[in-house]
């Protein structure tokens, strides 16, 4: 996340410098786009970990141990 913020920093700075030099304006776009492309996929993934977080696995049904194992019947 920092590593794109940096990105975003420098090619606002770009950007903004491409009142002096016209090249300038247009490399700072193209570093803002992919300054946008990182931070879109790292808040992706991290909205994937919050939501895979709370959500039990979905063979889990409430029980610690499974059923017909370690509670002394037999199979």
């Amino acid at each position: 996340m920092l590593a794109a913020g940096g990105l975003f920093l420098l090619g606002s700075g770009l950007t903004a410098a491409g009142m002096l030099w016209s090249g300038l304006y247009d490399i700072g776009i193209g570093v803002l786009i992919v300054a946008v492309i990182g931070i879109v996929v790292r808040a992706g993934d991290w909205a994937r970990v919050l939501l895979t977080r709370r959500r039990p696995p979905a063979d889990w049904d409430g029980h610690l141990l499974p059923r017909g194992h370690g509670r002394g019947e037999l199979q």
